[in-house]
């Protein structure tokens, strides 16, 4: 399972790796990379193959040291071969977002996110199916719409203009979610998602008005 905790609360613990790719160039094992698993993620999402432990064949800069692939494949890297951290899956682009569901699904592993990353059902297939678990809060969401909304008062990352343009879609969203998933807590969900856009949506009309 995916374990995903959201927003800055976790970055003093002594478990969680913020810099990544720097930590990843002192840590990583022979073993780590003569792995197909590694190889198949740093060929989707760098177009780099993996050519022995010591060496990766770019398209664009040739060979490079295994140190010069892309801090987001490095995080991915780094979160499937060592469970003992949680690592900051914000270094990672949202073109790494359907590996971190194949990890999720393969293991438990706990990352953490201080963005919106973009998991795009429609770009699921049947090898990388939604399904994360919201640490803050223990809530398990089984499809992207559902995680982007949750996010609302989680980590209050989504502007206020967003939020009340978008206030319908949100509202149906939330509601699709709690009844899906019919139980006390997505009830309270919604009720706060709710009350959160009503105010933006109210805040934004004084704005213009």
């Amino acid at each position: 399972m995916l374990n995903v905790y959201l927003g800055n609360g976790w970055n003093d613990r002594e478990d969680v790796v913020l810099g990544t790719a720097i930590y990843f160039n002192s840590v990583y094992t022979d073993e780590w990379m003569e792995d197909s698993f590694t190889k198949e993620m740093v060929l989707d999402v760098d177009k780099t193959e993996i050519y022995g432990p010591n060496l990766a064949i770019s398209p664009i800069l040739g060979g490079i040291p295994i140190t010069g692939i892309s801090g987001g494949v490095k995080t991915l890297i780094l979160i499937n071969n060592d469970p003992t951290h949680i690592y900051n899956a914000s270094q990672c682009g949202d073109n790494c977002a359907k590996w971190l569901l194949e990890i999720g699904k393969r293991k438990d592993v706990t990352i953490r996110l201080g963005h919106i990353m973009n998991f795009d059902e429609d770009k699921q297939t049947d090898e990388h199916i939604f399904g994360i678990r919201i640490v803050n809060n223990y809530i398990m969401i089984r499809e992207s719409k559902g995680y982007l909304y949750l996010i609302l008062f989680t980590i209050g990352t989504l502007k206020t203009e967003y939020i009340a343009v978008n206030f319908q879609k949100c509202c149906f969203w939330m509601a699709f979610d709690a009844y899906r998933n019919i139980n006390k807590c997505s009830i309270l969900i919604l009720s706060r998602i709710y009350n959160i856009i009503r105010t933006a949506k109210k805040q934004n009309y004084n704005r213009h008005h």
